[in-house]
């Protein structure tokens, strides 16, 4: 449960900042040797497809990647119309 609110408090995190600092969140993360099993949680854009955008850093499991995709199952089942996938971080 708690890794479950820490990856909840970074969507909101990454939601309520400004472009800029999503960028230097994100470059951060990315340089960061400790994150280096960590995935994204991506979202497409809805008028420019192929267009992603970062919304949730999953990180803490066992296996991120399968909490991920766990994520981006509810997700899609929620929001049926919007696309959402998981990529390692960089």
């Amino acid at each position: 449960m708690k890794k479950i609110i820490i990856s909840i408090s970074s969507l909101f995190l990454l939601v309520s900042c400004s472009i800029e600092d999503k960028d230097e969140l994100t470059s951060f993360v990315e340089s960061s040797n400790s994150q280096k099993d960590s995935v994204w949680m991506e979202q497409e854009d809805r008028i420019t497809s192929g267009e992603w955008y970062k919304v949730l850093l999953v990180f803490g499991w066992i296996d991120d990647g399968i909490e991920c995709e766990r994520i981006v199952q509810q997700y899609k089942e929620t929001y049926p119309e919007i696309n959402y996938r998981c990529n390692p971080v960089k």
